[in-house]
């Protein structure tokens, strides 16, 4: 409704122009520069009517007859326009239009004052574009700039003269970029009165604003019925806060705080902290089963919480930091909380989206803390990490705490770079770090005791690329791997608590590879190409068996072991190039722009073992095929597997495809078999029922120990106006209903 008075106020400065009507002008120009250059803007308006008249006496201009004034983006449209210059009052009637950019309001008649900006509206109708929303009003009153009143009117953000939904009442007050309200109202399901309400408030906003978002409601087995209300705070053009409520019936009341600032592009954070005092605990008894995990032990805290943080942040001369945080209270928090509006999938997705950086599985129940100062050249990098491991389970059953930490670790690397003009190559990894262990390690895999101490490893690589015939490329390289720690409280054979020690280990590869393609055309009549590529490869790799017994053990990379392997490997690539459909506007001499899509990538490789007792006295690895096939851009199919020549058996098999029409429906499926680990299959189907209505399902089952873990069905209506989603899920710790319902314009509620 601002809008509608920015629109009047420039239509009363070109009524004044409307005096040339009396000279029997019916159509004509004016020029920003004629009249007042702050108001019009540069804006050129035409304004054409069937006659026009001006009185000198009162003031007063008078259009009829099919009146249009038009200037940029704004049009007004109306049988009869009267202005008065000497008061500022302006009255329009008779099939009255007025539209600027997206919005428009369509009424009987009007009439505003303009230097009060007050004013009235019979029988209008406004539209906001951009809240998608309908204000109906039998008299609607214009109480200041952006203030209005309605009486004996409804709010919708359907179209046409019967409405799906709409909220009537007779007193509605509404505020732009604020909030309306209406007392005593009627929801209506079409031409059914639905609810009543004495009160309610909904939302008139297109831009970021302090007020309540839509809530979420549900009901599950664990949790009994919920409601999740949230409380956006905008605190500054660049930070904002959100406050959630999540009261539980059976568990108890959630409260959430989300915190957000952006200084710049390359500097933001996201802050969240959850709370909650949990009615229900895990004493070990079948009466507290439904609040346990069998993948987890015992959970005997009320006390529960969810801190996680992510931070990026420019820190001058080219630096630059990240941080990430990571503490729950316990191991089944995240299991607990998968989803909701702070819940793990929505935390991660959202840090996903912001930072282009996950957090851990909600299952993992040693959480990363890590601090990242970077700084990045043209060949090298330096990067400087201080990592701290939670071990959820440790702290919190009070129990030996193994987690290795590292604080700091220090690297810089280089790029494969040319060493002068010599033809060869280099790279360069090296890295120092420090570490640290709380408490004493398994013995099968180390031999030390509370073991802290730096680790330094300088690891350079030479290469000497070769090109035969420019079909064969031949790169022999050779690198050195030189690595000195200084260990306290190191307990070896001799009994020693401080120790410095070294290791120097060399390892050579060979890679042999090439590149065979060709070129296939289809229909010789069309720029469709087909690219056919064929690359194998051979590589060598060699290290020799290097005694490591008496050496520190910090991690994996503390042991290098033996290796003499030929490894072999064929790719085939299938890539269509296809012409795109050309602009409207084509520039001068361009050429034709082509799409190009990967159709088809497989990899076979497989591995034989020189020395055989590097394989368990095998001679052959497993023969290992990657696949993605994308058949048409309705049907995909990608697959994974190893098989065994000895055992004639495969290791492990992953096999999915999907599968669309034109219409929208979809069938997903998914297999995946690892040998005496697990075996399972995954579907789901979307059925586009029509272009409103949709059902889905989703089916998975556990092959092993013929257990559904999980079962869902739902229902997506998506209308011009409105959208519903109903869906139940059945899982192996839970089962639970939700339902979210959106009204366009006004937000939605339900639980998802």
């Amino acid at each position: 409704m601002r809008i509608m008075f920015n629109y009047l106020k420039n239509i009363t400065i070109l009524l004044i122009f409307l005096l040339l009507g009396a000279i029997g002008i019916s159509s004509f120009q004016v020029h920003a520069a004629d009249v007042d250059q702050e108001d019009l803007e540069n804006v050129s308006w035409h304004i054409t009517a069937e006659k026009g008249s001006f009185d000198n006496v009162k003031k007063l201009y008078v259009a009829q007859g099919d009146v249009q004034v038009t200037g940029g983006a704004t049009r007004l449209e109306a049988d009869y326009i009267e202005y008065n210059q000497a008061t500022q009052d302006i009255f329009a009637s008779g099939n009255v239009f007025l539209i600027s950019g997206e919005d428009s309001l369509t009424c009987k008649a009007i009439d505003l004052n303009l230097k009060t900006q007050t004013g009235k509206v019979q029988k209008g109708v406004l539209y906001i574009k951009k809240n998608n929303m309908y204000i109906h009003g039998e008299e609607i009153r214009k109480t200041g700039e952006f203030t209005y009143d309605a009486t004996k009117g409804y709010i919708t953000s359907c179209a046409g003269e019967v409405q799906d939904w709409k909220i009537s009442a007779r007193d509605i007050k509404v505020t732009i970029e604020g909030y309306g309200f209406a007392k005593n109202a009627v929801v209506w399901a079409r031409q059914i009165p639905a609810l009543y309400t004495p009160f309610i408030a909904f939302p008139v906003k297109s831009k970021r604003q302090t007020g309540l978002l839509s809530p979420k409601f549900g009901s599950s087995d664990r949790k009994g019925y919920e409601i999740d209300q949230p409380f956006f705070w905008a605190i500054s053009e660049n930070t904002d806060a959100t406050v959630y409520l999540n009261p539980m019936s059976e568990r108890g009341v959630k409260v959430g705080l989300e915190y957000r600032y952006v200084l710049d592009n390359s500097s933001r954070g996201t802050v969240l902290l959850d709370l909650l005092d949990d009615n229900k605990v895990d004493d070990g008894t079948g009466a507290t089963s439904d609040y346990s995990f069998e993948q987890t032990g015992q959970r005997t805290n009320t006390n529960r919480y969810w801190f996680r943080l992510k931070a990026d942040q420019e820190l001058g001369y080219g630096f630059s930091a990240r941080l990430d945080m990571d503490i729950i209270s316990d191991a089944d928090y995240l299991r607990e909380f998968e989803t909701g509006h702070t819940g793990f999938e929505p935390t991660r997705n959202r840090f996903i989206s912001e930072f282009s950086r996950s957090i851990d599985e909600y299952y993992d129940t040693t959480r990363t803390n890590q601090l990242n100062i970077n700084r990045t050249w043209l060949q090298h990098s330096l990067n400087v990490d201080f990592q701290w491991f939670d071990d959820v389970v440790a702290r919190r059953e009070d129990t030996d705490d193994t987690t290795l930490q590292s604080l700091p670790a220090v690297s810089f690397n280089s790029s494969l770079q040319p060493l002068g003009h010599s033809g060869v190559f280099y790279l360069l990894d090296s890295e120092v770090t420090y570490f640290y262990r709380e408490d004493t390690q398994d013995a099968a895999t180390a031999t030390s005791e509370k073991l802290k101490g730096f680790r330094t490893d300088f690891h350079p690589r030479l290469f000497y690329p070769l090109k035969f015939s420019n079909r064969i490329n031949i790169e022999p390289s050779i690198g050195l791997k030189g690595t000195v720690w200084h260990v306290e409280d190191f307990k070896d054979t001799q009994d020693r608590e401080e120790t410095t020690t070294h290791r120097e280990a060399w390892d050579i590869r060979l890679k042999a590879s090439s590149k065979l393609h060709r070129v296939f055309t289809p229909d010789a009549q069309s720029d469709v190409k087909i690219k056919h590529e064929i690359i194998p490869t051979v590589e060598y790799a060699y290290t020799p068996d290097i005694d490591q017994d008496d050496l520190p053990f910090f991690d994996s990379e503390d042991r290098i072991e033996k290796s003499n392997v030929i490894t072999y490997s064929v790719i085939n690539r299938v890539i269509t190039r296809k012409p795109v459909k050309p602009s409207k506007k084509p520039r001068p001499n361009a050429q034709a722009p082509f799409s190009y899509k990967e159709a088809a990538w497989i990899k076979l490789s497989q591995s034989f073992y020189v020395d055989d007792e590097d394989n368990d006295g095998r001679e052959f690895s497993d023969i290992e095929l990657d696949s993605e096939f994308y058949i048409t851009k309705r049907l995909s199919l990608t697959s994974d597997l190893s098989w065994s020549p000895y055992d004639n058996r495969f290791n492990t098999l992953n096999v999915g495809s999907t599968v669309r029409d034109k219409r929208g429906d979809s069938l997903t499926i998914r297999y995946r078999y690892d040998r005496d680990v697990s075996k399972s299959i995954y579907t789901k189907a979307i059925v586009k029922l029509t272009d409103e209505y949709r059902v889905y399902g989703i089916y998975e089952k556990d092959l092993e120990s013929e257990e559904t873990t999980e079962t869902s069905i739902g229902l997506t209506i998506k209308k011009s106006c409105w959208s519903l989603d109903l869906a139940y899920t059945d899982t192996t710790d839970d089962s639970k209903f939700g339902f979210f319902i959106t009204l366009h314009g006004l937000g939605g509620f339900g639980s998802r």
